[in-house]
Order: structure tokens, then sequence, then C-alpha cells
């Protein structure tokens, strides 16, 4: 006869999505040991508690002893990250009110030639990785969005909103984070 079993799926509510493991680190990690041939070991910072001499000795970048350039640079930490070919355009939409002021910072010439660096981050620990994709900000376009209205006509909070079009550049090394009070809006 019929089996009287039912299909269930279980599902456990999060707050938000960071509560969500995302191992990362343990894959990164894992992939190292079983395939060195086919992968580099990432190293993971946390934004706070990271500090290198290396960086901080050059105050606005420059050529270490090895002849190599370092540049200080705003990070953009994704939780989702992939190495492009150079010369590829990105467009990234910015909500999150530290992006958008990097963004903004971009826009008027605050870093040099407007680069930053996407760099993968493991919502589950913060930590970002010790590889990044250099890119270059082409434009960008406020599109903040403000009268919005709930369906009672409460009247919501301006979304303030950039829509950022970016060419990756190449691949960086970050060697450091630098040591920094930072405040709720500030970017890393």
């Amino acid at each position: 006869g019929k089996s009287n079993l039912q299909r269930v799926s279980l599902c456990a509510e999060r707050s938000y999505s960071s509560d969500l493991d995302t191992a990362f680190e343990w894959l990164a990690k894992d992939r190292f040991l079983n395939e060195p041939e086919s992968h580099a070991e990432i190293k993971w910072f946390h934004p706070s508690t990271s500090t290198n001499a290396i960086a901080t000795d050059i105050p606005g970048g420059g050529i270490d002893d090895d002849g190599i350039e370092i540049k200080r640079m705003p990070i953009y930490p994704l939780g989702a990250v992939h190495i492009p070919h150079s010369g590829e355009n990105h467009t990234i939409i910015n909500i999150d009110q530290k992006n958008v002021k990097m963004a903004t910072d971009l826009m008027n010439g605050k870093w040099e030639n407007s680069l930053f660096c996407a760099s993968l981050r493991a919502r589950d620990t913060n930590h970002i990785a010790s590889v990044g994709t250099l890119m270059q900000l082409l434009d960008a376009e406020d599109r903040s969005i403000s009268g919005a209205k709930t369906w009672p006509g409460d009247i919501l909070p301006t979304l303030n909103r950039v829509v950022a079009n970016c060419r990756a550049v190449g691949v960086v090394e970050i060697l450091s984070i630098e040591e920094h009070d930072y405040e709720e809006d500030d970017y890393l």
C-alpha cells in the first residue's frame, strides 16, 4: 500500500543572513590542503584586530624592499566574490551606508585613481580574505529613494543608494587592515 509518510522541510528562522554559516574559511583551507597544486592558501583578517607593520610604515603607499608596489585603498567586503578578468566592467549597487560613503569618496577623488579592493567577507566570522580584486570606479549615480510610504501612509526614511560602474583592474594581496576606531558608517 501507499505510505502515509509526508515530506517535511525543516527550516530554522534566522534574524539576519549573517547568522548563517558560510564556512568560507574552512572551505578555502580544505581546498588548499587537499589540492595544493590547484589552490593557494588564503589568510583571513578580522577588520578590527588586524594590523601589519608593512602597510603602516608606508603611509600613502610606495615600494617595499622587494620592489613591490604597495597602495592604501578602501576595502569593499562582499559576501560573494569571483576574480574577474581584468578589464571587465561590473555594476555594484550600494545601499549599506558605509559603502555609499566609500562610493561617494571615490567619486570625489579621495582615493588615488578611484581604486578600491573588493574582497570576500565570511559572514559567519566577519573575517576578510587576504586576496581581492583591484577595482576602479568609472562612474556612479545617486539613486536614493525618498518619500516612499508604508501601506498605512507613514513616510519611510530615505534609502541612500549609489549604483557604481566599476572595472576590474587586477588581483591584489591585502597585507593589512589599518587599526582604526571605526564608526558604524565607516568603511574599511
